[in-house]
């Protein structure tokens, strides 16, 4: 890695992230990198520095770099005073983003459990035959052993399937106050980082805090609004921008819409 800083630029985070990097000067180092993202591994989880064109994680620096300075695993980067830099890039969080999603209400949760289905069963159905059947089951019923049938399962260069699925689980979850989200909650949390790699089990940490991708938080809106057209041009958005991560995520949730009993 060179240490001579070639490129200083502004970027915006989670205030959740914007507290990772403030403080003294700490070492981290890369765990995964690309030309749209660089992870890495600061005091045992993940934050990442992200390009204009890549998925806007949640515990992501944006920026609207092209794209970010070619890296190895291993590589070495400070943290310090809000400033992350890595491989000669120099990244100062100046914005905050709210990458939470909005709390629902009885009425907005039952409106979601019946739009949701609608506009992405026929994206995310196929997934019900990649992973685990019993998952499925599990998480509409709120059931805490969905945590080891699912972390680490299925394909993915991130994150596992599983674990998205998860996620997408647990942060609709938060948004609808489901009984059954702090079993599910804390069972994640207790084996995430010994199940599944830093990055994904970092960003199960982000759905426990109720947060997502600016797409999920759209579609959210959405059902917050009772919004068909914002619903469903979110979904289509997050499924472009995502991939099958995001079509995994919006699985999770539509089952945790399921878990919601409208009559209790």
């Amino acid at each position: 890695m060179s240490s001579a800083l070639t490129s200083s630029v502004v970027g915006s985070a989670s205030i959740w992230t914007l507290g990772r990097v403030a403080g003294p000067r700490r070492e981290a180092t890369v765990v995964q990198g690309g030309s749209d993202a660089i992870y890495l591994d600061l005091e045992g989880s993940c934050i990442a520095v992200l390009a204009g064109r890549a998925v806007q994680v949640p515990l992501g620096v944006r920026t609207l770099l092209p794209e970010l300075p070619s890296v190895e695993t291993g590589d070495p980067a400070t943290i310090h005073d809000g400033v992350v830099e890595v491989e000669g890039l120099s990244v100062l969080v100046t914005n905050i983003v709210d990458t939470t999603v909005p709390v629902l209400s009885a009425e907005d949760a039952a409106w979601g459990r019946m739009h949701l289905p609608k506009f992405a069963e026929h994206h995310v159905s196929y997934l019900r035959d990649v992973l685990p059947a019993q998952a499925f089951d599990q998480l509409a019923e709120g059931d805490a052993q969905a945590a080891h049938t699912l972390l680490g399962e299925g394909r993915g260069a991130t994150t596992p399937l599983g674990d998205d699925v998860l996620g997408g689980w647990i942060a609709t979850a938060v948004a609808i106050r489901l009984p059954s989200l702090q079993a599910i909650r804390s069972e994640v949390a207790l084996n995430a980082f010994d199940r599944t790699n830093l990055v994904s089990a970092s960003l199960l940490a982000c759905a426990a805090r109720g947060e997502g991708v600016p797409e999920f938080h759209s579609a959210m809106s959405g059902v917050a609004r009772q919004n068909d057209d914002i619903l469903s041009q979110s979904l289509d958005l997050m499924f472009e921008r995502c991939g099958e991560s995001g079509m995994a995520f919006v699985l999770g949730s539509m089952l945790a819409f399921e878990a919601f009993d409208p009559d209790a």
